[in-house]
């Protein structure tokens, strides 16, 4: 990954710059994955399931499926609880997620009582998203969730890597 900042010549190669900025090579970064995840590591992390190896304190992911968060919203006695005191843990990050695995459907039930348990659900991740400052991220499998996390890990940490460097935190045309 490039980063750029505005106002120092970036060169192109064969004598080409570019008057408007200046260019930096950033390293691949890792992630680290918990102990608890569905594939467990031997590593737990303070909090969530995913943190960014070479800056852990600025970026955390929980992740749950879909079957689970369904579990959480319908038996709120049992399982509400600890699910936020899970989530209360990421406040201690600047950038947090939930990455819900799966599409959240109507219930078994279906019909227009479906459609309000699905709708609660919704409500309650909205909920979460305004109490917490939580960040909720959809997707339909597993393997797209990774490839979500990793894409938001790489520009999290670019940007914590270029604040580092004193090139503070801007976007450009090239980083959307």
């Amino acid at each position: 990954m490039m980063l750029s900042r505005q106002g120092q010549p970036k060169h192109h190669g064969a004598g080409h710059y570019d008057a408007w900025s200046t260019a930096m090579s950033i390293s691949p970064t890792s992630l680290r994955i918990s102990s608890a995840s569905p594939e467990p590591f031997d590593e737990t992390l303070p909090a969530g399931d995913y943190a960014i190896a070479e800056a852990p304190e600025i970026f955390c992911v929980e992740r749950r499926r879909v079957e689970e968060f369904n579990t959480i919203f319908s038996n709120p006695s049992d399982n509400r609880s600890p699910f936020l005191q899970e989530i209360e843990a990421l406040l201690d990050y600047p950038h947090r997620f939930l990455v819900i695995e799966g599409t959240i459907q109507y219930s078994k039930g279906g019909g227009r009582l479906g459609q309000y348990h699905k709708n609660g659900m919704m409500d309650f991740l909205d909920g979460l998203t305004a109490r917490y400052g939580i960040q909720v991220i959809y997707s339909d499998s597993r393997e797209e969730a990774e490839e979500r996390v990793a894409n938001l890990a790489a520009l999290h940490y670019a940007y914590h890597f270029a604040e580092q460097q004193g090139l503070g935190r801007c976007l450009t045309e090239d980083d959307l």
